[in-house]
């Protein structure tokens, strides 16, 4: 007798992969900040844990609370995108200042012009979390004062005194950092297509 056909729309079953471990971390954090990015912070880890295909308990096998989950997220899209090289690239006097600044920000912009870190951005400021505080206060201190400090030898202003905390003093690299993000900003939030390329946001000679 000639085989039972098999219907060809008949859902074919999956083997579910045992995955190790650091993999499996790294699933549910990659999910997260995928998820996080669409949904905010205020999105449960029950669908997320629907979206990977995995059960609430074991998610929290892995991060013992939606918070510390949060926080990873925190450290892998923020923290984890600052290079240490860009304070080399900012002090290196060998070359013009206006240089090392274009070279920062495009560097900069490669890494955070990414639909995920700017969307997380936007929902942590609205959520009134201190996400984005810990994040500027980072910037600040690792980036923006080096960068006043390269801005005051260029004007010949005297480097003797501490960078104070006035606002006036981080004007202009606030400037030129946020005007980046800024311009695309509305459309990542939407997801609309992006009009500009990098090259087209950053300036070719700031000084």
């Amino acid at each position: 007798m000639p085989a039972a056909s098999v219907p060809e729309d008949r859902p074919v079953a999956r083997k579910r992969t045992r995955l190790r471990a650091d993999e499996r971390h790294q699933q549910i954090l990659h999910g997260a900040i995928h998820y996080f990015a669409e949904a905010g912070f205020a999105g449960h880890t029950r669908e997320l844990s629907r979206r990977l295909g995995i059960t609430q308990p074991l998610l929290y096998s892995y991060f013992k609370s939606k918070q510390d989950l949060i926080d990873q997220v925190y450290l892998h899209v923020f923290m984890g995108r600052l290079q240490p090289h860009w304070l080399e690239l900012l002090e290196d006097e060998s070359r013009p200042l206006g240089e090392r600044l274009v070279d920062f920000y495009g560097t900069y912009s490669s890494a955070t012009y990414r639909p995920e870190w700017i969307r997380i951005y936007l929902f942590a400021g609205l959520e009134g979390g201190d996400l984005n505080r810990r994040y500027l206060k980072r910037v600040k201190s690792d980036l923006l004062v080096p960068c006043c400090r390269q801005l005051r030898r260029h004007c010949g202003i005297k480097d003797s005194a501490p960078v104070s905390d006035r606002k006036s003093n981080f004007s202009g690299p606030c400037t030129m950092a946020s005007s980046i993000p800024r311009s695309v900003k509305p459309c990542i939030a939407c997801q609309w297509p992006l009009p500009l390329s990098k090259k087209c946001v950053l300036p070719s000679r700031p000084f």
